[in-house]
């Protein structure tokens, strides 16, 4: 692939230019009619300059936009087959993680539920024994139960050199009105919530001065626009 020509403009130059228009916009001052009126005059032509520049610059970067397109196109289907690839590795790496730590999980339980049922022989044991007078005898066996622990559940964690899951919490919104009654009762949290700035530019231009919503207000903003000659 060629390199991409272009002519570089002198930046240096195009700097002078625009110090050059914007010290005389700074020593300019609207007082009267007939200087509003130059100061149109002066807007249309740095609006203007500024098309000029803008169309000049685009003519450069379209080029390097459209070689780093190409560039890309080279590379994409390539690298989206390999990011195919990884998913099919990940997703079952992932599943087997998961049912290993689900079967931990279970045994541990069964485990737990064995500890549980020796306690519950023992402490029977033990009444058994202090109904029976056995006081001495009806102690070690409170004791011996109370030692009684589950064994950590013993299964294999995957494991492969270089590689190791991460786990990462994270919350997600299920049910927008309850979070806005919880907000509500505790406003600690009203963070949590983002006002959806677009959405409200948009009611306060259809509604004006006669938007109401509770905690925002309508405003106007003014500016000049003007033609380009």
């Amino acid at each position: 692939m060629n390199a991409v020509e272009y002519d570089q403009p002198n930046s240096q130059e195009l700097l002078e230019e625009a110090n050059t228009a914007f010290s005389v916009a700074q020593s300019f001052q609207v007082t009267s009619a007939g200087t509003y009126e130059i100061a149109a005059g002066e807007l249309a032509e740095v609006k203007l300059r500024v098309k000029e520049l803008t169309e000049r610059r685009m003519s450069i970067t379209r080029k390097l936009d459209d070689a780093k397109s190409a560039i890309m196109d080279l590379f994409r289907p390539a690298l989206s087959r390999l990011e195919e690839t990884k998913v099919f590795y990940e997703r079952g790496m992932l599943a087997y993680a998961t049912a290993q730590e689900a079967a931990k999980r279970a045994e541990q339980a069964r485990l737990e539920a064995i500890a549980a049922e020796e306690r519950e022989k023992l402490a029977a044991a033990a009444k058994a024994a202090e109904k029976a007078g056995n006081v001495e005898e009806a102690e070690a066996l409170t004791v011996t139960a109370e030692m009684i622990i589950a064994a950590p559940a013993v299964i294999e964690a995957p494991a492969a050199q270089g590689t190791f899951i991460r786990k990462t919490w994270k919350g997600r919104c299920v049910d927008k009105f309850a979070l806005i009654q919880f907000i509500a009762a505790d406003q600690a949290y009203v963070d949590l919530v983002s006002v959806d700035a677009v959405a409200l530019n948009a009611l306060a231009k259809s509604q004006k001065q006669n938007m109401k919503v509770g905690g925002c207000e309508s405003y106007q903003e003014s500016s000049i626009s003007s033609r380009q000659k």
